[in-house]
């Protein structure tokens, strides 16, 4: 998780639009081409995934591991990963 530590050190220091903007040029991408992989795979390689992008929205706007995921995903004016899978 390369983008983790990047993420950690960034998200204090830029505002959360640019943040935005640096999840979906950087991080959305990789996700949308994971989906393709990991969803037709096993549920736990799928579930990685899942708690990958969960953490890293997470982070970025200094959240904690309580915060609902639902409340990042519309923050973020995303789908969840399940959701862009059907989508």
């Amino acid at each position: 998780m390369k983008y983790g530590g990047i993420f950690y050190k960034i998200s204090s220091k830029l505002l959360l639009h640019i943040l935005r903007n640096i999840y979906f040029a950087f991080v959305y991408r990789h996700i949308l081409y994971g989906i393709e992989i990991y969803a037709n795979t096993s549920s736990i390689q799928f579930k990685k995934l899942i708690t990958l992008n969960n953490k890293l929205l997470r982070i970025l706007p200094n959240k904690s591991y309580k915060f609902p995921v639902k409340d990042l995903y519309h923050n973020f004016d995303t789908l969840a990963i399940p959701e862009l899978h059907i989508h």
